[in-house]
């Protein structure tokens, strides 16, 4: 309704959506399923977009609270853990696609509207904390991951075991893009320079990553190929002064539109993950770099 697609004859079909959506939300968070594209932060991030005054005073808060508990909290910090049955989805994930890092991106959206600020605060920045006590330091010789993919924990006993696994990728649904956005978005709202700093300092090593040994990038499209990485440092760019990144953009378009001259990249899926739709936007925003579809994706 606010892109004037849809006009007041259809208050009612959207008050019967939100309603099956609000129980949907609940339901997913009883059960762990909190995956932002397949769970409970895809439905909350649609009721961001709603701005509905009298969901985001009574719904929200409800449903953060139920979070708050949900949440694992330790002298580490806060996780929760996503139930939905995946190599890439289960556990405490730290991606924007089906992690943490997508969970805290929601949040800060409501953040920076006034809804349960201090609540918020609190847990996207012990999120924060439990995944940069995980943070690896850049080695001069390297190009891996700073930042970690998934984290297994398990008890035995007495006896607690953390087991860290860090992913080479650069795309758009997993690997140190994904941190370095949500430090710069955190420490932009927060007031909070140490968050920056830790994304300043990583900019430079993350820019430098272009190989597909390093990247893991083999194809133009929009969820893990070069499509989604190019957007991504453009936003990145938009929201730091790292110069960086717009060459890494830069890089990444031109990557992109070689990708597509290739015979074997002839692209038939008609999906915006994976296919066509998702690498046009891209290209269109590299003509206006004001578009915003790039929303749906948390990025911009």
């Amino acid at each position: 309704m606010k892109k004037k697609i849809l006009d007041s004859r259809y208050l009612i079909q959207i008050k019967e959506l939100d309603d099956f959506l609000i129980s949907s939300l609940d339901s997913y968070l009883n059960q762990g399923k909190l995956d932002y594209l397949h769970g409970a932060f895809g439905i909350l991030n649609y009721l961001y977009e709603r701005r509905d005054e009298k969901i985001n005073k009574t719904i929200v808060p409800e449903i953060l609270a139920k979070l708050y508990k949900y949440g694992k909290k330790d002298e580490y910090g806060i996780r929760f853990y996503n139930t939905i049955e995946s190599e890439y989805t289960q556990g405490y994930v730290f991606c924007i696609s089906h992690g943490q890092i997508g969970y805290l991106m929601v949040l800060l959206k409501f953040y920076s509207i006034g809804v349960e600020k201090n609540l918020i605060k609190e847990i996207v920045s012990e999120n924060i904390r439990y995944m940069l006590s995980n943070k690896r330091d850049p080695e001069p010789t390297k190009s891996e991951s700073l930042f970690p993919l998934k984290i297994e924990e398990s008890v035995s006993g007495n006896t607690s075991s953390r087991t860290v696994q860090f992913g080479s990728r650069i795309a758009w649904c997993h690997g140190d893009l994904n941190m370095l956005l949500l430090l710069y978005r955190a420490g932009n709202l927060f007031n909070d320079p140490n968050f920056t700093v830790i994304a300043q300092k990583a900019a430079r090593y993350t820019c430098n990553r272009r190989i597909v040994e390093n990247t893991g990038i083999i194809d133009p499209h929009f969820c893990h190929g070069s499509a989604g990485t190019a957007q991504f440092y453009l936003r990145l760019s938009q929201l730091s002064r790292e110069k960086c990144f717009y060459e890494a953009y830069e890089y990444w378009i031109w990557q992109t539109i070689t990708f597509l001259d290739y015979p074997k990249h002839k692209i038939n899926n008609s999906s915006i993950l994976q296919g066509l739709p998702g690498i046009n936007l891209t290209l269109l925003s590299y003509l206006d770099h004001s578009l915003d579809w790039d929303k749906l994706f948390l990025i911009s």
